[in-house]
């Protein structure tokens, strides 16, 4: 018994507290270390790979959880390339240059002209044979009704500011030659810069659509030689802003 009459405490029972106090804590601090673990390592959803019959059709798309290799033949491969290839779409890159030269070449026929027919009405150009040659050099065939157009002052500065307006107007909004669109269909890249834009092949300008256009100037000389000395001079002094870029096409060629 007790200093006070109460029975002593049992020293193994005692132990065996303190063994489970000190288990229980042990316990708990693993459950929480694992519920800790979960939460920052979550585990990866199970794959669920659907099972389809041979020569079955599936209804969505099936996504491989693995990288794998498809065997191809060399010409599965060469076919597939080809096509990949031809898929590729052409640039027609724009030359800021094009207008310059344009001018310039302008420029010559009109001081061309000027020097060999004058400048005056009642000049009558005694070197019309000088403006007739120096044009061949361009490729400019003038026949004899067009040099005696041309022998009019007026007329001439008239017929030369139309082509000068129409080749500022057009240029730099990008043309391109016609023989360079001929055979392309569907789409083509036009880059300009570093700005890159997709256009029907159809709508790209050329020369022909510029003339077209062009009709609608009533400031130039009519009348039917007037007429065909306008179309002979813009498209000998034409020169297109939008040309091939081969070696970007050929980059993309490439790349596909």
């Amino acid at each position: 018994m007790g200093l006070w009459g109460q029975p002593e405490p049992d020293e193994g029972t005692g132990a065996r507290s303190a063994a489970v106090r000190t288990h229980g804590v042990r316990a708990l601090l693993a459950l929480a270390l694992a519920v800790v673990t979960y939460l920052l390592f979550p585990g990866a959803p199970a794959a669920e790979a659907p099972l389809y019959e041979v020569g079955s059709v599936a209804p969505e798309n099936v996504i491989a959880p693995f990288a794998f290799r498809v065997p191809k033949t060399d010409a599965e491969l060469a076919a597939e390339r080809e096509e990949a290839q031809r898929g590729a779409r052409p640039v027609l890159s724009y030359d800021a240059s094009a207008l310059d030269s344009a001018l310039a070449r302008l420029q010559y026929v009109r001081s061309l002209a000027d020097a060999s027919l004058g400048t005056t009405p009642d000049a009558r150009g005694a070197n019309a044979a000088a403006l007739v040659t120096a044009a061949e050099r361009l490729g400019l065939r003038f026949t004899p009704a067009e040099v005696a157009f041309l022998r009019d002052p007026a007329r001439r500065d008239a017929l030369l500011d139309a082509v000068e307006r129409t080749l500022v107007r057009s240029l730099p909004a990008g043309v391109a030659s016609p023989g360079a669109v001929a055979d392309l269909r569907g789409s083509v890249v036009l880059a300009r810069g570093d700005r890159e834009r997709l256009v029907a092949a159809d709508s790209v300008p050329t020369l022909t659509s510029v003339l077209a256009a062009s009709r609608q100037d009533r400031a130039r000389p009519g009348g039917p030689v007037g007429e065909a000395l306008y179309v002979k001079l813009l498209s000998g002094l034409f020169e297109p802003s939008l040309v091939p870029d081969r070696a970007a096409t050929e980059r993309r060629r490439a790349d596909a």
